[in-house]
């Protein structure tokens, strides 16, 4: 199958790079040329942008950081849309709001496309190790044709629902895993500043009923001081803006949310935008002057 691969970034590199290996041939498209260089040196051919990538596919995968970016790339001047044919699928693993993808799957099916809104969850390491989660809204004969391909990419494939209905699963799924993520902050700074060790709650926590995916990042990364991004901080408060705007929309106050939107803009008030998203700890790790770092306590 013919696939045509737009945004080789963070996350967008090890699912093309999955997608290579399995023998497909690929073309990809990238504002960053390093970026695009990095697929052909894997064996992909370079496409000169979105409108000729649409034009040699079969499917058209995009993995893009903004609503707006993912709207320029496929229905603006130069687009997929100006590319695309009759029988072409596109499947979008970018996080966007439900209305953007309502309207691609409404302007792409005018010319016979089928668009499939499907983000992915499980971050860079389960892109590279091919473990991503993938949910997939549109429609279900268009899900069919490229499940296979998301079988080469994920452990765990759903169709969710119509068009829309992978980015509100999405959506919700990043919000659960934030405030996720911002309550374990405040436990562990309980326990560093209780004079207990951090790395030993973990251990605890991560067998105790008060686990979850989000303690992933406090093990890796938070204990280790690393702020590396895997996902940055600045995504994840589009991801949280989107989720309100989710709240607004359905009538459903989410109390929590707002105050960790506050959290998230303080952080990126304090350069931590580009940073990963667990670096919303050093907000309080500033403001009480205790660190939460492997070794900290008895």
């Amino acid at each position: 199958m013919k696939i045509g691969f737009i945004g080789v970034g963070n996350m967008g590199a090890p699912i093309c790079r999955n997608l290579i290996r399995e023998g497909h041939p690929v073309r990809v498209h990238d504002i960053s040329p390093a970026a695009v260089e990095r697929m052909t040196a894997l064996g992909a051919e370079a496409a000169q942008s979105p409108r000729h990538l649409a034009e040699a596919a079969e499917v058209v995968f995009a993995c893009l950081p903004t609503p707006a970016v993912a709207e320029e790339v496929l229905l603006g001047s130069g687009g997929v849309i100006e590319g695309a044919r009759a029988g072409l699928t596109v499947a979008d693993f970018s996080t966007n709001g439900p209305a953007l993808a309502r309207m691609a799957a409404e302007r792409l099916g005018e010319r016979g496309v089928d668009y499939l809104d499907c983000p992915v969850a499980g971050g860079v390491k389960g892109a590279e190790a091919a473990t991503l989660s993938v949910m997939a809204g549109g429609d279900a004969a268009a899900f069919e044709r490229v499940l296979p391909l998301f079988r080469q990419l994920g452990r765990n494939v759903f169709h969710v629902g119509p068009s829309g209905a992978g980015c509100v699963f999405k959506i919700l799924n990043n919000m659960v895993r934030f405030c996720n993520m911002a309550a374990s902050n405040d436990a562990f700074m309980i326990v560093a500043r209780a004079g207990l060790d951090p790395a030993r709650f973990l251990e605890v926590l991560e067998q105790s009923s008060g686990g979850s995916a989000a303690l992933d990042r406090m093990g890796r990364k938070v204990l280790k001081g690393d702020f590396g991004a895997d996902f940055a901080l600045d995504l994840a408060y589009k991801d949280i803006g989107l989720a309100l705007a989710l709240g607004e929309e359905t009538g459903v106050p989410l109390r929590f949310v707002g105050v960790l939107k506050e959290l998230l803009l303080e952080a990126r008030a304090q350069g931590m935008g580009t940073d990963d998203v667990c670096a919303m700890v050093r907000v309080i790790e500033r403001s009480l002057g205790t660190e939460i770092r492997s070794g900290n306590g008895g």
